[in-house]
């Protein structure tokens, strides 16, 4: 029983640049029981220029104690900080006991930063092959503040993550992840070709019997974007819940459970650019396998298969929330080498991708891990892609552009190295807007408003989505007609496109825009298609909503009479009227509406026309039996039934 050496601590300041070589403090290794020594402390500052090329501050070890614990670090200078490698892990357990947690560390600088490499990630816990391997320590709290100008970050390695849980009969939990801080007071902040992880640590293997498992992974941590000026995150940004621990293929254990997905939160004032991978997802459940195989191989080295009922469940989904002052745009391709796959999407249920190689540069978009939810305007650029594995809910606005796709619900194997896309749900909430001319591989529930083509309302265009479309009482949907007398779907006026079933509800708007140039055979036949878009055949209505299948009725339908009249949704092929209230109650304007949609053809001069006719008819007869029943007259006054002039 021998405590491990203390480490010392470093204090430097000076009035002018400082330049470093190493700085060393970490803690000695500790035998038996225990505890592993601190990490010293180390602060530096200076109003000019910081270069450190080398620090470690990491805790020392235990034998079958607690890893020692990280203490804190914090570099300041007023004009340029430039660090090389930077180690601050908490410290390992080698028998049973728990790693060591992570320290705070605290970055800030008024000019330029230069980060190379960062390690600071929990100490993994011990093994224990008679009980509980050890649990795995916290991943450090990292804090980078620029006071004035854009943080800005590139070529970075950052591990924050939580240490791994021990191996044993029962595996040992994973560590929590850590808590990455990224603050620019006064300009924004711009990542890129980074790749920046507090993920949960993964739970520890099971070598034991029927009731013991392998750890549960670890909980994801934070990252926290904050930003007063124009963003750019081309990234990766890893929160994820940690993977569950494995079990033993030839005794009876289980995989361990994946940990749940942490949390990633961008708050910009200005504009942000988004590209890259956002994950914060559950981890994934412990395989059943022979422990030397890796856990991505699925087959056991004689070729025979885990199995899969005795893997660990998936960790539930963390949450993604972004913000933007000036709006978030989703490019359709990135520089980043970070794998972003851009697959070829359809209007499929599911869609299966190759396999992504993290060598690979894929020109794709956006991928999310988790729960997504947007309380800003978020443009994705024509041909953009944008993957969420979790539920969405748009709060501010969503606009696709041309071909673009968000898709909603995949999940990944990560033995095939593939993803499939499922049926996921996006919630339009009261007050938000969903528009453009691309596709929603998923399901829409609105409540807010929906209006076909780029920029919503005033802009024709053809919305596709793959899954069902329910509208609540208190959503709506905005839809441009070009009354130019020819009718073709997303180009004289917009068209719902639902692969699904449609349940209608609240207010449908249909609105007349100038008319435009009808294109001919020739140009239409010229317009590109891919897996999303086809181009438009002619129809015999303003075939606003086509579906599968259809229920229920809108509350509510407004339009010009003209448009009103011409106006149809494509059931499985079967063209239909629109069910709903013409205007929300029994006015004389419903009415000439009603008449004039069942004479299709007839101008509406001429319905007018006939409707006053057969009024009056019906008011002479009225007339002559009141005056033979001795009542008085009945005088109706309504200008919509006058004729026109």
């Amino acid at each position: 029983q021998k405590a491990g050496a203390a480490a010392g601590n470093v204090e430097i300041s000076a009035g002018g640049d400082i330049e470093i070589g190493h700085v060393y403090a970490w803690g000695g290794a500790s035998s038996g029981s225990v505890q592993g020594a601190s990490g010293g402390k180390v602060s530096v500052s200076t109003p000019g220029n910081l270069a450190v090329w080398d620090l470690d501050a990491s805790a020392g070890s235990s034998y079958t104690g607690t890893g020692g614990h990280g203490r804190s670090i914090d570099l300041s200078a007023g004009k340029s900080l430039q660090v090389g490698g930077l180690y601050a892990y908490g410290g390992y357990s080698q028998y049973g006991g728990q790693g060591g947690n992570a320290p705070t560390v605290n970055l800030s600088y008024g000019d330029q930063l230069r980060l190379d490499y960062v390690d600071a990630a929990g100490g993994d816990g011990g093994y224990y092959s008679e009980g509980v391997g050890g649990t795995g320590g916290r991943g450090a709290t990292f804090t980078i503040v620029k006071e004035n100008g854009d943080l800005e970050l590139s070529d970075l390695y950052l591990d924050l993550g939580g240490g791994y849980g021990g191996d044993g009969r029962v595996g040992g939990l994973g560590g929590l992840g850590g808590t990455l801080n990224l603050i620019a007071r006064s300009g924004g902040v711009k990542v890129t070709q980074a790749d920046l992880s507090v993920r949960g640590g993964g739970g520890g293997y099971s070598s034991g019997s029927a009731g013991d498992a392998g750890g549960t992974g670890g909980q994801g941590g934070a990252i926290r974007i904050s930003a007063t000026g124009a963003s750019e995150i081309m990234a990766w940004l890893d929160a994820s819940g940690g993977t569950g621990g494995a079990a033993d293929y030839y005794g009876e254990s289980r995989g361990g459970n994946g940990g749940n997905g942490g949390s990633i939160d961008l708050q910009v004032g200005g504009p942000m650019t988004l590209g890259g991978g956002l994950w914060a997802g559950g981890g994934h459940g412990g395989e059943v396998m022979a422990y030397e195989v890796a856990a991505a191989q699925a087959l056991l080295p004689d070729g025979t298969a885990g199995d899969p009922a005795r893997s660990g469940a998936a960790g539930g989904h963390g949450s993604v929330f972004m913000a933007a002052g000036g709006g978030i745009t989703v490019p359709a391709a990135s520089a980043s080498p970070i794998p972003t796959p851009r697959p070829t999407l359809g209007l499929q249920a599911a869609t299966e991708i190759p396999p992504i190689s993290g060598e690979t540069e894929y020109f794709g978009s956006l991928q999310v891990d988790g729960a997504l939810t947007n309380a800003s305007s978020m443009r994705l650029e024509s041909g953009a892609t944008m993957m969420v594995s979790g539920p969405v809910t748009n709060q501010g606005a969503i606009d696709l552009g041309t071909d673009a796709t968000i898709a909603i619900g995949y999940t990944y194997d990560p033995a095939a190295d593939t993803y499939t896309f499922g049926s996921g749900t996006l919630t339009n909430a009261a007050g938000a807007l969903l528009t453009g001319s691309g596709t929603v591989q998923g399901s829409v529930v609105n409540a807010g408003t929906v209006a076909p083509g780029e920029g919503g309302a005033g802009r024709i265009g053809r919305l596709s989505i793959t899954g069902d479309y329910q509208q609540t009482a208190t959503g709506r949907l905005d839809m441009d007609v070009a009354a130019n007398g020819t009718f073709l779907p997303g180009v004289t006026y917009d068209q719902l496109n639902i692969g699904g079933s449609m349940a209608m509800g609240g207010q449908l708007y249909v609105n007349a825009v100038p008319a435009v140039t009808t294109a001919s055979a020739t140009q239409l036949a010229a317009i590109p298609t891919s897996g999303t878009t086809t181009a438009p055949s002619p129809t015999q209505f303003y075939e606003l909503l086509k579906a599968t299948a259809a229920g229920g009725s809108f509350d509510k339908v407004e339009g010009p009479i003209d448009l009103r009249t011409n106006i149809r949704m494509n059931i499985n092929g079967a063209i239909l009227d629109i069910p709903g209230n013409l205007l929300g109650g029994p006015t004389a304007e419903g009415l000439l509406a009603a008449v004039a949609a069942m004479l299709p053809g007839v101008p509406l001069a001429e319905v007018q026309q006939l409707l006053i006719e057969a009024l009056n008819n019906a008011f002479d007869d009225k007339d002559q039996d009141d005056k033979a029943s001795g009542e008085s007259d009945i005088v109706v006054t309504d200008a919509s039934c006058k004729p026109a002039s």
